[in-house]
């Protein structure tokens, strides 16, 4: 989640016109989310199917942002993807304007709301069962 944050925000640093993808859809890692809107309840835009598990770097993969686009090469070689990748957890995008956050389920009970290493509750979000990660405004996507 953190090489995401990163890599969009060296993206929105670096690009003369950056463009972040709708902001009325949400973009998936994985095929095999639900197919409600909001990726699964993760954001208020409409899911969209159109880039599915694909971790190319170039716009047409999960996360439509050309990371080429950088001046100095895409700081990744392919989007990372939740390890299990599923229906439960995977890792969700959406972006307005200039702001983006990533969302995930964390899969061991040590980060998830409630445990031991709590990341869920405590990474500054609105959504205190789910890790959120970017630019946004109290991560409010």
């Amino acid at each position: 989640m953190a090489t995401l944050k990163s890599a969009v925000s060296l993206y929105l640093a670096d690009a003369t016109t950056p463009s972040l993808g709708s902001a009325t859809l949400c973009y998936e890692s994985t095929t095999l989310a639900p197919t409600s809107t909001g990726c699964g309840g993760l954001f208020a835009g409409t899911r969209t199917t159109t880039q599915g598990d694909s971790r190319t770097v170039d716009g047409t993969g999960w996360i439509p942002v050309n990371f080429n686009g950088i001046s100095s090469g895409s700081p990744l070689g392919s989007l990372p993807i939740d390890p299990l990748n599923n229906e439960t957890y995977f890792y969700a995008y959406a972006a307005s304007g200039g702001v983006f956050e990533v969302n995930s389920n964390m899969e061991s009970n040590r980060y998830v709301n409630g445990g031991s290493e709590d990341v869920e509750s405590k990474d500054g979000g609105n959504k205190p069962d789910n890790y959120e990660a970017g630019n946004a405004p109290s991560l409010a996507l």
